[in-house]
């Protein structure tokens, strides 16, 4: 079994090797960058989805990122770096940029001119269909200022653009659906108001024409004396053309006369509308258009209707309050949880020691993930060449014999061992409790450099059957290079040294440590990426 695992513990130190020298590239040329670019910040009203090494960007190329963010005055100070050759001028601006759904968000930045900016038109977003209420204005920035110098590192940024929130978009909706059903009300009252409904406006039209077919029942003999009359003034107009059919053959002529100059003008009318195929075109436009008007109508009084009655998910929207507050909360909460999900940050961390005694390795691996700048939860992986050392008892009674014969049985298993840990940190002190090494136990963290040096004691293992006390583990961090630390310090303290009677392997007891290792955000593995293909031909 050993022969198989030394191989397999060399190549992962290989792969381990490979892995460590990318990421210490792609991190010192971070560093170099880093020293490169100048510093300013800008003061916003709702930092939301920013965070430390958020984007900055020039026309959509980044050219640095967010720093540190600070509270002063409820105001957000957002502190980031900018390249040293792109000048920085008073009249920049700055804006709040989203680059996903999910609430990710970038800075946008206008680095300026060395020309005063021109006065600017009102910039306010609008909306069709909602001519009564606007969408909310994004902020014009105050008036420039003379802009012929770069601004000095360190400089605020005053001409900031705020980003339109959620909560504003869907306070507006909220008003679009109530004017909605203003118009629904009004709709329903005019069709079923206290003047009819159409119903009875049918009725009154059929009552009519009953009274009409009476009418005209009743009055059948005096349309019979009209009729005669009728016949008597034809027999009269007869009598007269006889007499004068000179002047009848005038009036004929007159009107053969005003029919040929008719036919004229309708064929002048004929002859400009064939010259002017357009006119044609418009005329019969003119009467599509009221028969698609005439459609949208009858399609706008059916959706409406059924909004008014709760059909359909627009409909229950906007008739059933209790939904719709249910769907302000899920909205709300879906926010929420996006918003601190997108705060979380993952730390993992590589690290390994040299143990003086049993002279070998001691290999750590390890995720932190941190919901808060001030805790963090830690999983981690620990491979110990010291092993797990388990004990049992046996009690044998040979025949013939009263005493008994105890046998102690010691097993050292070669495992891995796993560490799960709560921290929470107070000022410069962060106290950890959970399993240590696979077993229970407390740590205490003390900072100091701005956290570039840290002090660490670790007690746990309090029921090893090879110690007389509980295992303490004191030793000290230090941080270069921003991912990079060596540490040095002491094992097991209060214990003393135990080496096994007959291989004489190092088992227990205090022995003197040291080491180094490295640690990376999930930003720095998007960089190494990055990187990792940029450098793939």
């Amino acid at each position: 079994m050993r022969g198989i695992v030394t191989p397999v513990k060399v190549g992962l130190l290989v792969v381990l090797g490979i892995v460590a020298f990318f990421i210490f590239f792609s991190l010192i040329r971070e560093h170099v960058s880093s020293r490169q670019a100048y510093e300013y910040w800008a003061a916003f009203s709702d930092a939301s989805g920013l965070a430390p090494k958020s984007e900055v960007r020039v026309a959509g190329v980044q050219v640095g990122k967010v720093v540190r963010i600070e509270l002063v005055e409820g105001k957000a100070r957002v502190f980031f770096n900018v390249r040293k050759d792109i000048p920085i001028y008073p009249n920049a601006v700055v804006a709040k940029r989203s680059t996903s759904i999910l609430g990710d968000y970038l800075l946008d930045l206008t680095p300026g001119s060395a020309q005063p900016a021109a006065p600017r038109a009102e910039n306010k977003r609008r909306y069709p269909h909602a001519q009564a209420r606007a969408m909310p204005s994004v902020p014009d920035p105050p008036p420039a200022t003379s802009g012929l110098e770069p601004l000095p590192p360190g400089s605020e940024i005053q001409n900031v653009q705020e980003a339109v929130s959620m909560e504003q978009v869907f306070d507006t909706l909220g008003e679009v659906a109530g004017d909605i059903q203003s118009v629904t009300k009004s709709v329903r009252d005019l069709v079923e108001g206290e003047k009819g409904t159409i119903r009875e406006i049918i009725a009154n039209i059929a009552q009519v024409s009953q009274t009409l077919n009476a009418t005209a029942t009743r009055s059948s003999r005096q349309l019979d004396v009209v009729l005669r009359n009728a016949e008597a003034i034809t027999a009269d107009v007869r009598s007269i053309t006889d007499a004068h059919k000179e002047d009848v053959s005038v009036i004929i002529t007159n009107v053969r006369v005003i029919t040929e100059q008719a036919r004229d003008v309708v064929a002048s009318i004929h002859a400009v509308i064939g010259k002017n195929p357009e006119a044609l075109e418009e005329a019969g436009g003119i009467q599509n258009s009221l028969a698609n008007l005439n459609a949208t109508l009858a399609n706008l009084e059916s959706i409406t209707r059924r909004i008014d009655k709760g059909e359909g998910t627009l409909g229950k929207l906007v008739s059933d309050k209790e939904l719709g507050e249910k769907v302000d909360s899920a909205v709300t909460n879906a926010a929420n949880y996006v918003n601190k999900l997108s705060r979380l940050q993952v730390e993992l961390v590589l690290r390994s020691e040299y143990l003086f005694r049993a002279q070998e390795a001691k290999t750590y691996f390890g995720v932190r993930l941190m919901p808060a700048p001030d805790k963090y939860f830690l999983l981690e992986l620990v491979d110990d060449p010291i092993g797990h050392i388990s004990r049992e008892t046996v009690v044998r009674t040979p025949p013939g014999q009263l005493e008994q014969a105890n046998q102690e049985i010691r097993t050292t298993s070669d495992r891995l061992k796993f560490t799960v840990e709560f921290a929470k940190r107070s000022a410069f002190a962060t106290f950890r409790f959970g399993l240590i090494e696979s077993t229970g136990g407390v740590g205490l963290d003390l900072h100091f450099l701005n956290d570039h040096l840290m002090f660490r004691v670790d007690v746990f293992d309090f029921t090893n059957p090879e110690s007389e006390f509980p295992r303490v583990r004191a030793y000290a961090n230090l941080i270069f290079l921003d991912h990079l630390y060596v540490s040095a310090g002491m094992d097991d303290v209060a214990n003393s040294p135990y080496f096994e009677a007959l291989t004489g392997r190092f088992r227990a007891g205090r022995e003197a440590i040291a080491g180094g290792g490295l640690f990376f955000t999930d930003d720095d593995l998007k960089l190494l990426f990055s990187s990792f293909v940029s450098a793939v031909p």
